[in-house]
């Protein structure tokens, strides 16, 4: 069961993560023509390579969609991102080691393309993700681009295949930042990556990191409180140890449960991620009953009776797509509950021969600890919230030999401070 229930949450997540790729996200945007500005919303999806044309409306609800792509506008900006549209030259020969050949030569390609805009400066640093995944710096001085060469490449040494860099990239900084000579030892630490060239050109231009735009809105960390409630369907079972137990068919249990949120939004992936912590009021009480029968005179009636109420720290990473007005997310994490109240009640009944006798006695040891893993789907809508979410915990058996699960499904309405 447990399984059987892992697997559809993955499945539910893999279609989620197919639907939301499709799905428009509009957001507020300028287009730059050569002789127009045009304001509205821009169909943005942090892109991980760079777009080859932009879906923009003057409204979000009426507008109609217009199709831009570099040949059409000058550039654009959305969400503190600045693209221009540009010609510019670039090697397209792979970086990736499968790919790699014996030839040291340049593939150069000349194309009409978006370039994104990393720092803004006197010398300025743009990035373009080709169509093959591969990352290409620039650098922009007096209106003129011009890309940072880095080339891998192979040669035999010794009969045996080794990789080569050609880092003209450096030779270039060198020149271009002349006028700058304490830079030159960082010149030659810098590696061919977004981190180390943005660095490298805040320094030149004199740049504090805090105090750029993009970067600035990237690194914060942004802090979120709610409160939700909703209602938890939970099931118990038990395997091993005590026979009687392991054979008895628990009852499902329908409890509220309240709590609140603190959700730590990542300066990463402009806060797509964020860490979520919970403090949450669960709990569910159940029973069975089990039939000894050895003949119409003579049985054995066996009731179990749990009841227990949890305070629970929960603590999970979360990941949002973003809409326009909202988000869709999906989290894991785990669960770590105390009980604060508990009530486990075992009752004999017997009949022999018309002989009734009843013991009721506290049912096995149980434990107060109960540590669970938990999955979750949801919906964020302005201030508003919903959760479906699954946990399996370990249950409340004390005894090395019984083992227990409990599967609780809850079903969850949020509000956002």
């Amino acid at each position: 069961m447990r399984n059987r229930v892992f697997f559809v949450l993955v499945i539910c997540l893999f279609i989620m993560k197919v639907n939301v790729v499709g799905q428009s996200n509009y957001q507020p945007a300028v287009i730059y023509t050569q002789n127009d500005t045009l304001k509205g919303f821009l169909d943005y999806k942090d892109w991980d390579r760079t777009p080859k044309e932009v879906s923009f409306k003057s409204s979000v609800k009426t507008g109609d969609k217009q199709l831009f792509t570099p040949a059409d506008i000058s550039g654009f900006e959305v969400q503190q991102d600045k693209y221009i549209s540009t010609t510019v030259v670039y090697d397209e020969s792979s970086c990736e080691l499968n790919q790699l050949t014996y030839s040291s030569e340049l593939a150069e390609v000349t194309d009409l393309v978006f370039l994104k805009r990393l720092v803004d400066g006197e010398k300025s640093l743009y990035f373009y993700n080709d169509p093959n995944g591969k990352e290409h710096f620039f650098i922009s001085v007096n209106d003129s681009i011009q890309e940072l060469l880095y080339k891998r490449y192979l040669k035999d040494v010794s009969g045996k295949k080794t990789v080569f860099t050609y880092d003209k990239y450096k030779g270039q900084l060198t020149y271009f930042f002349r006028d700058n000579a304490a830079l030159r030892k960082d010149i030659q630490k810098a590696e061919y990556n977004r981190t180390s060239l943005v660095s490298l050109f805040n320094k030149y231009n004199g740049i504090d990191p805090a105090e750029t735009v993009s970067d600035k809105e990237s690194r914060k960390l942004v802090l979120e409180v709610g409160v939700f409630g909703g209602v938890s369907v939970s099931s118990i079972e038990f395997s091993g140890g005590i026979p009687e137990l392991v054979a008895c068919d628990f009852s499902s249990s329908a409890k509220p449960t309240v709590g609140v949120s603190l959700d730590v939004r990542l300066p990463v992936l402009r806060g797509k991620w964020s860490i979520c912590n919970e403090l949450q009021y669960a709990g569910y009480s159940t029973e069975a009953t089990l039939l000894d029968y050895i003949s119409d005179d003579c049985y054995y009636k066996k009731e179990y009776s749990f009841a227990y109420d949890y305070l629970k720290l929960n603590n999970s990473l979360k990941y949002r797509y973003l809409l326009t007005n909202g988000a869709i997310y999906a989290l894991a994490g785990i669960s770590n509950g105390i009980a604060i109240s508990s009530e486990n009640n075992y009752l004999l009944k017997c009949n022999s021969f018309g002989i009734q006798s009843e013991r009721e006695d506290e049912g096995f040891n149980d434990r107060k600890h109960e540590q669970s893993y938990l999955l979750g789907l949801g919906g964020i809508w302005g201030n508003w919230s919903a959760e479906l979410r699954y946990e399996n915990g370990n249950g409340i058996s004390g005894y090395d030999g019984l083992k227990s699960s409990t599967k609780k499904y809850f079903f969850l309405l949020g509000y956002w401070f």
